[in-house]
């Protein structure tokens, strides 16, 4: 709630801390507290934990499907596509697949224009 709701920092972070000292295998709150150091700009650790999310449950194609947008903000495009990849071999039918498939290859061709000009 600190996060999505109020954005107020120091209290989500602290909230992801206290839930993931409580239950380290929470892979959904890994998941959530990526987008979270995302916002903060702490990139190395926004991918650690999208991969901690990922290794706790890697048949979950929401977390690829997050992976992809975590990837792509960070301009990590092969990377990208490749969760891509995974998600879609896991879950063809999956709405993050579906909904997140654009994202590498948009944000790819803007970031090339924006060097261009």
């Amino acid at each position: 709630m600190a996060f999505w709701y109020d954005w107020d920092w120091v209290a989500a972070e602290a909230g992801f801390n206290r839930v993931l000292s409580l239950n380290p295998g929470d892979a959904f709150t890994h998941g959530n507290y990526a987008w979270f150091l995302l916002n903060r700009r702490r990139f190395d650790e926004c991918l650690h934990e999208i991969g901690v999310a990922i290794s706790l449950d890697p048949l979950m194609p929401l977390f690829y499907g997050w992976s992809v947008g975590l990837y792509t903000a960070v301009g990590r495009y092969d990377d990208a596509l490749s969760m891509f990849a995974r998600a879609v071999e896991i879950e063809p039918t999956s709405i993050c697949p579906t909904s997140t498939r654009a994202w590498p290859t948009c944000s790819r061709a803007i970031s090339t224009r924006r060097r261009r000009h």
